[in-house]
């Protein structure tokens, strides 16, 4: 159906097991958070998130973390 969401976990450099886990599962978008960078206020996006960007043969979705959804080390839904 168009509106089924999966997750799924694997193991490896983070952008490209995204990449990977997109194009394996045929994918239509990726949804990613990014944080701002502390060192270089100017950039946009994350390094990693930069990589998926580049990579992904499907479009790429990339919100700006919020402080309820802040991830510390796990990842929490808010």
């Amino acid at each position: 159906p168009a509106d089924r969401i999966s997750i799924e976990l694997r193991a490896g450099s983070p952008a490209e097991t995204i990449v990977d886990a997109a194009a394996d599962c045929g994918c239509d978008l990726i949804v990613m958070a990014t944080r701002p960078c502390t060192r270089q206020p100017d950039v946009a996006v994350g390094r990693i998130a930069e990589q998926v960007i580049r990579g992904a043969e499907c479009p790429v979705l990339v919100v700006k973390e919020s402080g309820a959804a802040r991830m510390h080390g796990r990842a929490r839904i808010a």
